[in-house]
């Protein structure tokens, strides 16, 4: 069960997700009965909040770009299927 079903550090469906769900549900088991576990569950370094929005404005732009290309394409498209 563990894995989609489970909210860790990763909160992305993911191999590594799962992975680290897995990890957890092994060393809850473990301790439940009474046994040893050995097992390093490493928590990656995140990036502070105001370096991911900087990024989210400096590429608004091109999104912004992407998308208007796309519909221009998708209009013309249709158009040309008209003729």
């Amino acid at each position: 069960m563990a894995g989609d079903y489970c909210q860790s550090h990763v909160d992305l469906v993911s191999m590594e997700g799962a992975v680290t769900t897995g990890l957890h549900a092994a060393t809850a088991a473990c301790e439940d009965l009474d046994r040893d576990s050995n097992v390093d569950i490493r928590t990656p370094e995140t990036y502070p909040r105001e370096l991911l929005v900087l990024g989210n404005v400096a590429l608004a732009p091109i999104a912004l770009l992407a998308w208007y290309l796309i519909k221009r394409g998708a209009a013309q498209a249709a158009t040309d299927s008209v003729k």
